[in-house]
């Protein structure tokens, strides 16, 4: 039996499995690209031009069917595919898509009974098994769907996947969730991920990432993801440098807070960050 420190497993042993889920449009397919070296599953042939304009130097392999992923992953765990380092399913949802029409395919119905369910549940999580247990990153993209509680009135927002078992064990399997944004504003769009916050959204969130990461870049993430202690910079003290520099954040956490800017844990240091790009907080208030 071989013990480990905990520490050790960080740095190029360790590879980020991370699911990006949201609306069309929103920029999945364009972020998606951004991680290292990536290679392509494309299942959605819409999403060439996004990932051309993004990183012309992505590999992509079209896959029609889910018979085309299986045989590129064995590629994959064979060898015969080496040359990438971040493995780029897109989309997850529609991947789902394809098995179940192969399972209607082989019943010859034009809808699931009920026995299939278990086998479309059953079949989707074992790819998304597959995928995690790959030597390489992996991120993978879904829509984004919907759900309104009359109960509470409330509306909840999960990564769009057919059947409640699906849905509910979807999060055991990545290291880090993520629900991507897109505004158009006045200095044109941008686009944030969100790794944490209010709980009707679904999210993972992953130490050091903080709970929003304005115009998201995948190859940072992941390297943030990854590094070792000595490697890793707090993007916290970078975010200060962006916004008027540590002693305007003195200063205003002497006037607003009994706390040093030092001794903020990290809930603290999120819920500032969240608080200088929402506007809840004014430096020049101090």
């Amino acid at each position: 039996m071989q013990i480990k420190k905990a520490g050790d497993a960080l740095g190029g042993s360790v590879k980020g499995k991370i699911l990006i889920y949201g609306q069309s449009g929103s920029g999945k397919s364009w972020l998606g690209v951004t991680a290292p070296s990536p290679l392509v599953l494309l299942t959605e042939k819409n999403g060439f031009a996004s990932i051309a304009h993004s990183n012309p130097e992505a590999k992509v392999i079209e896959c029609d069917k889910i018979e085309d992923i299986y045989a590129a992953i064995r590629a994959i765990k064979s060898g015969e595919i080496s040359e990438f380092e971040t493995l780029v399913i897109d989309s997850l949802t529609n991947a789902q898509t394809m098995i179940k029409s192969r399972i209607l395919s082989r019943s010859g119905k034009k809808r699931l009974q009920i026995q299939d369910w278990g086998d479309l549940a059953g079949e989707t999580l074992s790819l998304i098994e597959t995928l995690r247990s790959l030597d390489c990153h992996v991120v993978c993209i879904a829509l984004r769907d919907d759900e309104l509680v009359s109960e509470s009135g409330r509306r909840y927002t999960y990564p769009l996947f057919e059947g409640k078992k699906t849905k509910n064990n979807i999060s055991q399997f990545f290291n880090v969730i993520g629900y991507l944004s897109r505004e158009t504003g006045d200095k044109g769009i941008s686009r944030t991920l969100l790794f944490d916050g209010d709980e009707s959204i679904l999210c993972k969130p992953c130490f050091p990432l903080p709970a929003h990461v304005p115009n998201p870049d995948l190859s940072q993430i992941i390297k943030s993801m990854t590094a070792t202690g000595e490697e890793l910079e707090d993007p916290f003290w970078e975010f200060i440098d962006e916004h008027g520099g540590i002693e305007l954040v003195r200063e205003w956490a002497k006037a607003k807070t009994d706390i040093p800017v030092e001794d903020w844990d990290d809930r603290f240091k999120a819920r500032f960050t969240d608080g200088v790009l929402n506007g809840d907080i004014d430096l020049g208030e101090s």
